[in-house]
């Protein structure tokens, strides 16, 4: 009964004469460290190589004889030193999770010392080689340096996006390039590709409905554009709607969202940024910001339903190349086709868009190569009550009013 208490305290007593001895060895190496110039530390738990892995360091800063003897401690190594070269030197603090040579060189950093290992438990500090012509080692010097992109760069220069990722902090205003919405007096808005995929919309005009700005007046799915108003002036459809800042070139009747990067309003005359559009808009602008290449590959694979029976698919591509990167390819690719929630409406779409890129040091190239193709039968008519007509009832919105056998069909093969 008397023997299991004795035994515990025997390994009490022993954990504290190893905990006597440790300190002593230290007070010990400080001693020979005044005494004799050079002393080794020794760190008595250290077993195997100490130059291999991770280890957590908390060194202050203080006389570098005292932060040796710590790092010695904390990192298991065998440390010696020339005791004449570091008396008068100060080390740096050193905290958080570090391989040994990462603590001892931001430990010797500023002071002219460096370090070499002797074995896979030892190292020894000492100053500099100095060379027959009398050159002197000094501490590495790491330059960084940035080129700052214009900001009428369009190629891997977006603003970032808001909390949430569907709402950009910024866009293009014209000719002064992606300006921050905070730091310029015009009223803008800037809808991400996010949005538009999250919302789970079919056209440009879609995602424009969340701006309290932008109206529509004519019924997806009959013969009219996919007309809108910006601030009660027609802003007309595709012809409206500038590509990278260009105007005429997307889709004149209904330009599919999956070609957009950025859809961009821009409220309020603008022509003198933006120049003036084919159709002369003063009530606002619409910009989309093609879609480039991301340094991270990118594969998409995308399938969606629509009621009553719309059934489709959409493929987002993207990948660079060269030792930097220089080049990218950007494909996107969208069908989507099938009966639509109005009695005999169908909506057939395909969209398939190429944007190529090359990001050098000195010049910047893009272009881009589309095809959409759209064809609607059913058409919903666009019915209006003539003057001192009586607005009538409501009627059910899934009824059609016009023909079975009416159809558009579109083809738009556009490039920049």
């Amino acid at each position: 009964m008397c023997g299991c208490p004795v035994a515990r305290s025997g390994r009490s007593y022993m954990a504290r004469d190893a905990g006597r001895a440790r300190r002593r060895l230290g007070l010990a190496a400080a001693i020979l460290w005044a005494v004799s110039g050079e002393v080794i530390l020794v760190e008595p738990a250290a077993a195997q190589s100490a130059t291999q892995g991770i280890r957590s360091f908390n060194i202050p800063a203080q006389p570098l004889a005292d932060a040796l003897v710590q790092f010695g401690y904390q990192s298991g190594l065998q440390v010696a030193a020339d005791g004449n070269a570091t008396a008068a030197a100060s080390s740096t603090a050193v905290s958080g999770s570090l391989t040994p040579q990462q603590a001892l060189a931001r430990l010797l950093a500023g002071t002219g010392l460096t370090f070499q290992f002797t074995g896979p438990n030892t190292v020894q500090v000492q100053r500099p080689a100095v060379g027959p012509s009398g050159a002197t080692q000094l501490d590495p010097v790491q330059v960084q340096g940035a080129f700052p992109v214009p900001p009428q760069a369009m190629i891997d220069n977006l603003p970032p996006p808001y909390a949430g990722g569907q709402v950009a902090t910024g866009g293009q205003l014209g000719l002064l390039g992606n300006r921050g919405v905070m730091d310029t007096p015009f009223n803008q808005t800037n809808f991400t590709a996010k949005k538009a995929q999250e919302q789970q919309a079919k056209t440009v005009r879609d995602v424009l409905l969340d701006d309290p700005s932008v109206r529509a007046y004519a019924p997806e799915g009959g013969i009219g554009r996919d007309n809108f108003f910006i601030r009660g002036f027609d802003a007309g459809s595709g012809a409206g709607i500038s590509y990278g800042g260009l105007f005429g070139l997307v889709p004149n009747y209904s330009p599919m969202v999956e070609m957009a990067e950025r859809i961009e309003v821009l409220k309020g005359p603008s022509a003198m940024l933006t120049g003036m559009s084919p159709l002369s808009v003063i009530g606002g602008t619409v910009n989309i910001v093609p879609k480039r290449a991301p340094d991270e590959a990118l594969t998409q694979i995308t399938a969606n339903y629509i009621s009553n029976g719309q059934f489709g698919g959409h493929i987002d591509v993207a990948r660079r190349f060269g030792d930097e990167k220089q080049v990218g390819a950007r494909f996107n690719g969208v069908y989507r086709a099938g009966q639509t929630s109005v009695n005999y409406n169908t909506d057939e779409r395909g969209l398939a868009v190429l944007g190529l890129d090359f990001r050098g040091e000195r010049v910047r190239l893009s272009t881009d190569f589309g095809f959409q193709r759209q064809y609607v039968g059913g058409l919903v008519p666009y019915l209006g009550v003539a003057n001192g007509v009586a607005l009538p009832w409501a009627p059910n919105v899934r009824n059609n009013v016009g023909q079975p056998w009416t159809f558009t069909d579109h083809k738009d093969l556009f490039g920049v």
